[in-house]
């Protein structure tokens, strides 16, 4: 188990978190990420993301995006984060026990 903590301005957060079983290594060494908040109006992340011309929204290229658990699969969520580009992808648990990827 890892503790995350992120910090802007106002807000300060710290969670606790575990790396899934499965997609790309993550570097230990600290590296500055823009999180983002997943675009459809639930935060849940099922819906695919592209603007009025058919194309993916720009701002979440190498983005983390956060989405909430629930109403779709973990691989559906996952899937729809890479067609945008999002480098990584933080899932919130609506439970206090972590879930294993």
């Amino acid at each position: 188990m890892n503790t995350v903590a992120a910090t802007s301005e106002s807000t300060s957060l710290s969670f606790s978190c575990q790396l899934a079983a499965f997609g790309a290594y993550l570097p230990t060494e600290r590296e500055d990420v823009n999180v983002l908040l997943a675009p459809d109006e639930k935060l849940l992340g099922c819906s695919s993301y592209v603007d009025e011309s058919g194309q993916n929204p720009s701002r979440f290229e190498g983005a983390a995006v956060m989405v909430r658990r629930g109403e779709c699969s973990f691989q559906k969520k996952l899937e729809n984060m890479a067609t945008t580009g999002a480098a990584l992808m933080v899932l919130v648990n609506s439970e206090d026990a972590l879930i294993p990827l």
